[in-house]
């Protein structure tokens, strides 16, 4: 009776977390209105529009873009490190039969009052000056991105065979139309020692979707040390640390420092009209370490971990189920 019992519980708690689940999804994935959010990227404001001084084109508007190479080097090293999801989890595996459902609000520190922030995210309404170039001062236009990021995750993790572990992850980024999702593969290279910590490796890879202007990918390996500690009969206590190799891809889709412009490029008078350009692929590789604290109570699980990347800190909690 007693096995029956905890089977019908199990069961329970999966159609809870399932429902959990979907309902949140649901929420992040619910359409939205066909206008940029606050935090949606806007890369046009990463190129000056050049224009010729003595103007030979006039009543017509001649220049070409400008791009600024290094504000976007930024910009990708940066916002990888947001997007990059969650690790949540000590070295040890869920077992050949484990499955856990865990729903991590999680946060990043980002340097605000950079440049490439603040014209990133700043609101449609980012005047130029009247040549078509960039304020030098672009927090007197409008007010830039908040200290905070935060990056709702749901992570869905299935234990393999031979201490192997996969893992898929959704996440949103707040007060945007942004995405991402992605894979996980760990491995436990040493675990199941009662008086030896476990240790594994993991690979990642993740992809921001819904972007008008960026695209990113992440991939990452990392390496950690976890050990576990009995409190009573009923409570344990993990927790962990290690180190990431996170590597970085990021370019952007054709754009313009001229929307209001539909002309196509065009010579006028000798003079060129070409206010297009795009940012080839540009690849960081980014060096984090991160550490961790869970306490589980027989199917539940609280969570906290700290990120510390390049210019970039996050901390990450969690709440989970598992089978």
């Amino acid at each position: 009776m007693q096995r029956i019992e905890m089977a019908r519980t199990r069961h329970t708690l999966a159609g809870l977390a399932t429902a959990v689940l979907c309902a949140t999804i649901t929420l992040f994935a619910a359409p939205t209105p066909a206008v940029a959010a606050d935090y949606d990227i806007n890369l046009s404001r990463f190129a000056d529009f050049d224009r010729p001084s003595n103007n030979p084109c006039a009543p017509q508007v001649c220049g070409e873009a400008d791009p600024n190479n290094a504000l976007f080097n930024d910009l990708v090293r940066d916002f990888g490190q947001v997007m990059a999801p969650a690790l949540a989890a000590p070295s040890k595996t869920l077992g050949q039969a484990g499955f856990a459902v865990q729903l991590i609000p999680g946060m990043s520190i980002i340097p605000a009052e950079e440049r490439h922030w603040q014209l990133a995210v700043q609101q449609n309404s980012f005047p130029r000056n009247s040549d078509g170039s960039l304020p030098q001062d672009p927090t007197n236009a409008d007010p830039g991105p908040g200290p905070v990021l935060f990056t709702p995750q749901v992570m869905i993790r299935k234990g393999l065979p031979f201490s192997f572990e996969i893992a898929g992850t959704f996440s949103h980024i707040a007060k945007s139309s942004m995405f991402t999702v992605g894979g996980q593969l760990k491995w436990a290279l040493f675990e199941g020692f009662e008086k030896w910590p476990n240790i594994a490796v993991r690979g990642t890879v993740n992809t921001l979707v819904g972007s008008r202007d960026l695209q990113m990918v992440t991939a990452g390996g990392d390496v950690s040390i976890s050990k576990s500690f009995a409190i009573g009969s009923t409570f344990a206590m993990t927790t962990y640390a290690g180190y990431q190799n996170l590597n970085v891809f990021g370019w952007s889709r054709l754009l313009t420092t001229r929307p209001q412009d539909p002309r196509p490029p065009q010579e006028i008078n000798g003079e060129t009209y070409n206010p297009l350009f795009a940012f080839e692929s540009r690849h960081r590789m980014i060096h984090r370490g991160f550490g961790g604290i869970r306490f589980d109570f027989w199917a539940f699980d609280l969570l906290g971990e700290a990120v510390i990347g390049e210019g970039i800190y996050q901390v990450n909690l969690s709440a989970g189920l598992n089978f």
